[in-house]
């Protein structure tokens, strides 16, 4: 990560097309479906949350991208940057639809931005896809067809 800035500040400075695209999606978010979706007892409760998983993503790429890290510094592309604050913006989506208490919500984000990426500010329907699927999966829900490797490395 370059010192001392925020991915947000990296993204405005190395691709200013991507970051205006960000801008725009945000802007539909606080004026469309941001609102709806209600606080809850725990985080999820819209904006506050959204900025909190952004600060969260740049206090860990600030430590992975020292020279000194375990395994080398982390450096993320342009196009990376923008998939992983769209992905934050937009993971919780689903749970301004969704009429079953938030359960899902990651698989009707997909559906939403892969049929109507447009209308959610995004421009290009490759990255609507790949941001999709990492919404769908911050749920943890997966289609019971679907082989999963545990973080230990078996199935």
């Amino acid at each position: 990560m370059t010192e001392g800035k925020s991915l947000r500040e990296q993204l405005a400075q190395e691709a200013p097309e991507l970051h205006a695209e960000l801008l725009r999606c945000w802007k539909i978010a606080d004026e469309e479906w941001l609102p709806a979706i209600k606080g809850n007892l725990g985080s999820h409760n819209g904006y506050p949350h959204l900025r909190g998983v952004e600060e969260h993503a740049n206090a860990i790429l600030a430590q992975v991208s020292q020279e000194d890290a375990p395994f080398g510094a982390v450096c993320l592309s342009s196009a990376e940057k923008f998939l992983l604050l769209a992905a934050i913006l937009f993971h919780d989506l689903g749970r301004a639809f969704t009429e079953s208490n938030g359960k899902k919500h990651g698989l009707r984000t997909k559906e939403a931005l892969e049929t109507n990426y447009a209308q959610y500010g995004l421009t290009n329907k490759r990255m609507a896809k790949a941001i999709g699927d990492i919404c769908r999966y911050h749920t943890m829900w997966r289609p019971r067809t679907q082989r999963v490797v545990s973080h230990r490395g078996y199935h």
